[in-house]
């Protein structure tokens, strides 16, 4: 009878151990499923912020681009500008800060030509380089409305300076909204805007001048990219 009830007790030991076991294992499975979703959840977030960012970026690169070609316009204008006087000009420095007077000048002009269309507004003259839709809003920093109407000029948002050939447009801003996923993200950004790096040296010039090749000619030799010339600064995403 004692040797019986000694094996019973050792089935009891055994079934015992048994339920521990399933019972870990199926403890540590559903933690293992756990993290696995978080893990997935996560991501799926990640990738939604990268992708809702991305697009958020399309917004500031096409009102890049579209700077972009007003550098391009008004560096031609200051090109045949400074071909006037080139000749005339023999220190290398001065043909520069020439130039930089005329890039400056060539793009406000350019910049005017544009607005006159949109009221003298730049919030409508940017809205305009942004994609055609409606998941992007462009605002403008408004600390810079001096006469507190609303529409940003030029003398409120450019910062020009003359002297080294360039223009800041201050406190542009561009919110997306991703239509899928609902997620907002913000872009705040000043454009600076350069003249472009010419060499200006006396072999140069001497070369333009003995060769009867055009200013404008001789320059493009120097394949500036306007993309050199349009940079994000106090660049910030909300």
């Amino acid at each position: 009878m004692s040797n019986r009830i000694k094996r019973l007790d050792n089935r009891g030991s055994a079934l015992l151990t048994v339920v521990l076991v399933v019972t870990f294992l199926t403890i540590l499975a559903t933690i293992l499923m756990y993290i696995s979703g978080l893990n997935f959840q996560i991501k799926e977030a990640d990738y939604r912020n990268k992708k809702s960012f991305y697009e958020g970026e399309k917004g500031t690169e096409a009102i890049k681009v579209e700077l972009m070609k007003d550098v391009s316009d008004a560096a031609f204008r200051a090109n045949q500008d400074l071909s006037i006087n080139f000749a005339n000009i023999t220190s290398a420095d001065t043909r520069k800060v020439e130039y930089n007077k005329y890039f400056v000048g060539r793009l406000q002009e350019v910049f005017d030509d544009k607005l006159l269309a949109y009221g003298g507004s730049w919030n409508a003259l940017l809205a305009s380089y942004m994609p055609n839709s409606t998941d992007y809003v462009l605002t403008m920093d408004l600390s810079y409305d001096a006469d507190g109407n609303g529409v940003l000029t030029s003398n409120e948002v450019l910062e020009v300076n003359e002297t080294s050939g360039s223009i800041i447009l201050r406190g542009v801003s561009v919110k997306y909204t991703n239509p899928k996923y609902k997620l907002v993200t913000k872009i705040s950004t000043d454009f600076r805007i350069t003249a472009p790096a010419f060499d200006w040296s006396d072999a140069v010039s001497r070369t333009t001048l003995e060769t009867g090749v055009s200013l404008d000619e001789a320059k493009t030799k120097d394949m500036i990219s306007p993309a050199d010339c349009v940079i994000y600064t106090e660049w910030k995403k909300e």
